[in-house]
């Protein structure tokens, strides 16, 4: 496949910002809520599979976000890994982005919700971005799998 090494080196950086990501909501969910300039509520006791969690509703959805995009940065390692084979795997992380570029986008468009607007258009545009970066992968592969499949005259 033409440009598939640069095309992985694409995937080792996407992975990597998927795992800074996932690890900054999963180790500091309290971070992007003061970013957010957005007052968490009062934590509520939580008995998830028989284990007692102290924790504000936010925190524990951003938490659980972080433990997917996670398993996203695991994804496009493997993409990475062998392209040719499961450079389809993207599809997960490129729908995950997706959702997460629509709740920025909602938020932003939300009177119910006040939050920074310059956070939310950060989060937006580095969603969008990585969304845009997992198109263009998929794309190529579309294409030069296509290519490999014409028969030459």
């Amino acid at each position: 496949m033409k440009f598939q090494r640069f095309f992985q080196v694409v995937l080792l950086l996407a992975a990597v910002d998927c795992l800074v990501y996932g690890l900054w909501a999963l180790l500091r969910p309290e971070g992007v809520f003061e970013w957010l300039q957005f007052e968490t509520h009062e934590a509520i006791s939580w008995k998830l599979f028989k284990a007692r969690i102290k924790s504000a509703d936010e925190v524990l959805l951003w938490r659980t976000l972080g433990v997917l995009i996670l398993a996203h940065a695991v994804l496009v390692l493997l993409a990475a890994w062998r392209p040719r084979s499961l450079v389809s795997l993207v599809w997960v992380p490129l729908i995950g982005r997706g959702l997460l570029l629509g709740l920025w986008l909602w938020l932003l468009g939300s009177e119910r919700v006040d939050m920074a607007s310059a956070a939310l258009w950060a989060l937006a545009g580095h969603d969008g971005a990585v969304l845009i970066l997992f198109g263009v992968v998929l794309t190529w592969s579309g294409l030069s799998r296509g290519s490999e499949n014409r028969a030459v005259p």
